[in-house]
């Protein structure tokens, strides 16, 4: 693992950086510590920072007995993680993993207890923050109860809202998850996988292998994954 470090003024995700978001004005940005960390890796968090993925994909993986088990989500960049530990320091009941051969984490030294008590915009955006996981777990559960076809186009639909518009530029490739991971997130075999991203393929809505797909149609995609 790698570490480095920079400042946020010339990041091509200052603009949709969860990290900015939610730090404001209590987050060190001359001081940001950026960590590479190798497929499979664990990512740790770090007490007194935030953590934000800067480029790859992070996976979470569930250590409570929620009844879910296995990968729970996937975080892409410009992502925040490890929310639950700022709120309810010592509860964490998730792991995060690095999900592709690469992945970058950004930090930024985060004094939570003081953003607390001078801050009501941070008090707002981290309870904001946290509603939208308990509806994106309550979703997730409700994903996958759904067929093969809805399951897999949730999963691209979860990525490409992640991703910037890029216009009329052409399909934009997706980070390269692997199949193992992806069918552990949608609670589904590897080659049912690989079968309905055949039929997508043969359908005209990506090309490419599951390490280099790319999205052709994305309004089909996102019909079949409900919007």
């Amino acid at each position: 693992m790698d570490r480095e470090h920079r400042t946020c003024s010339d990041c091509v995700l200052r603009g949709r950086c969860g990290l900015l978001e939610l730090a404001g004005e209590h987050g060190a940005q001359d001081a940001i510590e950026i960590e590479d960390i190798r497929a499979d890796a664990p990512v740790v968090l770090q007490p007194g920072r935030l953590t934000a993925v800067r480029s790859g994909a992070v996976k979470s993986l569930c250590t409570a007995g929620t009844g879910l088990g296995g990968i729970i989500d996937l975080r892409f960049p410009g992502d925040v993680i490890g929310l639950e530990s700022v709120a309810e320091p010592g509860s964490d009941a998730v792991e995060f993993r690095a999900a592709v051969p690469l992945t970058s984490v950004c930090r930024i030294p985060f004094d939570a207890d003081a953003a607390r008590r001078s801050s009501r915009r941070f008090c707002d955006e981290l309870s904001a923050e946290l509603a939208e996981r308990i509806r994106s777990t309550y979703r997730y559960r409700q994903m996958i109860r759904a067929g093969a076809r809805p399951r897999v186009a949730h999963y691209l639909a979860k990525v490409m809202r992640t991703m910037p518009a890029n216009g009329s530029r052409g399909p934009q490739r997706l980070p390269a998850v692997s199949r193992t991971d992806i069918a552990g997130y949608l609670h589904m075999r590897a080659e049912t996988v690989s079968r309905v991203l055949s039929d997508f393929r043969r359908s005209g809505w990506i090309r490419g292998p599951v390490d280099r797909i790319e999205v052709l149609d994305r309004a089909a995609i996102e019909g079949l994954a409900g919007g």
